[in-house]
C-alpha cells in the first residue's frame, strides 16, 4: 500500500513540470487607461495551456480571458489587459499541471491632464517692439511648461518670459512686432499639448 501511493506521489511529481517564471515585461513604462492595452511578457516554462491572474492596485484579483492571451510560446506571449488604474500591478502565470510563478511588480503611472486654454486676456493688442503681457486662462498647466508662439508668417517661437503659473492661469509676456493672428500653445512637462488659441495683432 505505502509502496503503491509513494509510486503515484512519484508519478505526480514527474508529471509536474517547472515553476513558470517571468522576467520581463515590455512596454515598463505604461500609463493608466479606460482601453485595453497590449504587453509582452518574457519568461521560461510557460506551459501550452496558460492562466493570467492580475491583481490590481486596490487589491483585485482579476482572471485574463484566455481570448486576451496570444502568440504563446514556451519563453513569452502577448497580453490584453485594461491598466485602469495607477499603481502597482501584479502578473502570475498558472501552467496547466498547477505550477505558478512568483508574482512579477509592474508599475503603472497616472494619465496625463491635458492643459486646456478657455480665453486670452487681452484677445487683442497693438504692435510694437515693447514686451506685452498675455493671460492664459484654462485648466491643467503645471509648473516647467512651454508655451509656442507662432507669429503670422508661420515663425514659432517659444515665449522666455512666463511670469506666473497656476493650475488655472499662465501669464506671460511677449513682443508681437508683426500684424496679424497670433496661435498660442502650451505644453505641459509630460508632452501633453492645449488646443491652440488665437490673439489678433492690429
Amino acid at each position: 500500500m505505502l509502496l503503491t501511493l509513494l509510486s503515484v506521489l512519484l508519478g505526480l511529481a514527474i508529471q509536474q513540470g517547472p515553476e513558470p517564471r517571468i522576467t520581463v515585461v515590455k512596454p515598463d513604462q505604461l500609463t493608466a487607461s479606460a482601453k485595453a492595452q497590449m504587453v509582452a511578457v518574457t519568461g521560461e516554462n510557460f506551459g501550452n495551456t496558460i492562466t493570467v491572474q492580475v491583481t490590481t492596485p486596490g487589491g483585485a484579483v482579476r482572471t485574463v480571458d484566455a481570448k486576451a492571451i496570444t502568440q504563446p510560446q514556451k519563453t513569452s506571449f502577448s497580453l490584453s489587459f485594461v491598466f485602469d488604474e495607477a499603481g502597482r500591478y501584479e502578473l502570475v502565470v498558472l501552467n496547466q499541471d498547477g505550477r505558478r510563478s512568483t508574482p512579477f511588480t509592474l508599475q503603472v503611472r497616472a494619465a496625463a491632464r491635458q492643459p486646456w486654454i478657455d480665453r486670452l486676456e487681452p484677445e487683442e493688442v497693438p504692435r510694437g517692439q515693447e514686451v506685452q503681457a498675455i493671460t492664459l486662462s484654462g485648466r491643467n498647466f503645471e509648473t516647467g511648461l512651454r508655451v509656442s508662439v507662432t507669429d503670422p508668417t508661420g515663425n514659432v517661437t517659444q515665449a522666455t518670459t512666463i511670469d506666473r503659473v497656476t493650475p488655472l492661469t499662465v501669464v506671460l509676456r511677449f513682443v508681437f512686432e508683426t500684424s496679424g493672428r497670433y496661435e498660442i500653445l502650451v505644453t505641459n512637462p509630460s508632452g501633453e499639448a492645449s488646443n491652440v488659441t488665437t490673439v489678433s495683432v492690429r
